[in-house]
């Protein structure tokens, strides 16, 4: 590989705050001529050409052309998507139920509405 190429690369991968992505530079093989695979082009004064395949964001934002950003749905919060209830349980149901939900946040809600939801189904 020639030393002029080498040099690019260290100073491409040494950038910081560079818009340029050191993993997109592949240095596993080259043409021959100092180009990595054809992707990366130096001239005379150390400019680096990247070409990139633009091709999976062009459709991703296909269906938004011209409407500006696409908006996001706003995330419902937990209070808007679940009651509290207060309620009995029996004393081995409710032991049953802490020793299996164990250390696991939102575990016992989740076990509750599936239970409640496949005996409401039932029905």
């Amino acid at each position: 590989m020639s030393n002029a190429m080498e040099r690019i690369k260290n100073k491409i991968r040494n950038a910081n705050g560079s818009s340029v992505h050191s993993q997109l530079i592949d240095t596993s093989a080259n043409d021959g001529e100092g180009n990595a695979n054809g992707n990366v082009i130096a001239d005379i004064n150390e400019n680096v050409n990247v070409n990139v395949n633009a091709n999976a964001f062009q459709a991703d934002h296909a269906t938004n052309a011209g409407k500006g950003p696409a908006k996001r749905e706003k995330r419902k919060k937990f209070e808007e998507l679940y009651k509290r209830d207060t309620f009995w349980i029996q004393n081995e149901l409710k032991d049953r139920l802490d020793a299996y939900c164990k250390g696991e946040r939102g575990e016992k809600t989740r076990v509750i509405n599936e239970a409640l939801k496949e005996y409401m189904e039932k029905l």
